[in-house]
């Protein structure tokens, strides 16, 4: 089988503009994006792609942002991008006491750490977005050990393993509609029981 081919856009923009852009581009016909950094790299198929496909994507990013935006346009021949994105994660810190780690790689000076192992392929959560940070930080404050856990759009499941560890002693429910999210297993984590399915919460 042939391999299909894509196109690949940098935008040197800022993370605060990154939902913006998004937002804009999926509208335009842009299939995928890697948040790099304060790079925004976003992906659409070659077969799409023309002059006047790169002309109307930096006349709507210009009128969005409210600047002219340099943008690097790079072909590239298709494959495991899902692999290629776990090789540039690194471990989280989301608290003195916190850190988000992946599963299977061997992190130094953790001791003494409370580390949250994930395995993100293709789901969120990995804690590079601040509303996970977040919330996992509200969790480390507020939860106490009877209180009674969902994790709604659990994703890489974060939520639903930080309120484990944190010492949570109920039974934890983690619903996903998305296939990746709800494949995985909470191995280690599941001294107590948690529970993943696929759904929504209506």
């Amino acid at each position: 089988m042939e391999k299909k081919a894509y196109v690949e856009i940098s935008l040197s923009i800022g993370a605060e503009y990154f939902d913006v852009a998004i937002a804009l581009l999926s509208q335009i016909g842009y299939e995928a994006f890697w948040e790099d950094g304060d790079t925004l790299r976003a992906y659409m198929s070659a077969a799409m792609w023309n002059a006047a496909r790169e002309c109307a994507t930096q006349a709507a990013l210009t009128e969005a942002l409210g600047r002219s935006v340099a943008m690097h346009v790079t072909f590239l021949e298709e494959r495991n991008w899902n692999a290629e994105w776990e090789k540039t994660l690194v471990p989280i810190e989301v608290s003195s006491r916190i850190v988000i780690v992946q599963s299977g790689k061997t992190v130094p000076n953790l001791e003494g750490r409370l580390t949250l192992e994930i395995n993100p392929k293709m789901s969120f959560g990995t804690g590079y977005h601040e509303t996970t940070r977040l919330m996992i930080r509200t969790l480390e404050m507020t939860m106490q050990p009877t209180d009674f856990v969902l994790d709604i759009g659990t994703g890489t499941g974060v939520l639903a393993i930080a309120a484990r560890k944190l010492g949570n002693r109920n039974p934890i429910l983690a619903l996903d509609n998305d296939e990746w999210s709800v494949k995985k297993r909470f191995g280690k984590h599941c001294s107590k029981p948690m529970r993943r399915h696929r759904g929504r919460a209506t």
